[in-house]
């Protein structure tokens, strides 16, 4: 008798090709859970950082020292678009995000943001002629950090 040819595959090779299938999805689809749960926050971490950098834009753009009848206060976020220095940003705080006029500006009102000025020197000024200017603006997911110096050239 001649040996009959074998087609298919055995019960061990198909339970070994499943094993080594489940193994690889498995561990392709640990890499997409990972990359969706992360695809979020590079767009709030962006989002901290404009808004620290378009604050010490408007900031550091304010007068360095007082004008002859400047605005004397309060020094809230409802009266921002009066600032007229640097320093009249010093201790605002605000809840969600808002333009210069007050106006919130949508999809920003889970971003906190802290301002500080100081006066600090800065290489040969000393400290009654520049100010540091420190930016917090907090998101959902975290946290930017923005300095930078304004120098008396009125």
């Amino acid at each position: 008798m001649k040996p009959r040819n074998q087609s298919g595959v055995t019960l061990i090779e198909l339970t070994i090709a499943i094993a080594v299938i489940s193994i690889s999805v498995f561990g392709i689809l640990s890499i997409f859970k990972i990359s969706v749960n992360y695809s979020a926050d590079p767009l709030t971490k962006k989002q901290t950082i404009l808004i620290s950098e378009t604050l010490l834009e408007e900031i550091t753009s304010k007068s360095f020292t007082k004008p002859i009848d400047g605005f004397s206060g309060p020094f809230n976020a409802e009266n921002r678009h009066r600032f007229d220095t640097v320093s009249d940003y010093n201790g605002l705080k605000t809840n969600g995000i808002s333009t210069a006029t007050g106006v919130p500006i949508p999809n920003l009102q889970n971003y906190d943001l802290k301002i500080s000025t100081q006066n600090k020197a800065l290489g040969a000024l000393s400290s009654s002629d520049s100010l540091l200017v420190t930016i917090t603006v907090t998101g959902p997911n975290d946290s930017f950090v923005l300095k930078g110096y304004k120098i008396n050239d009125d």
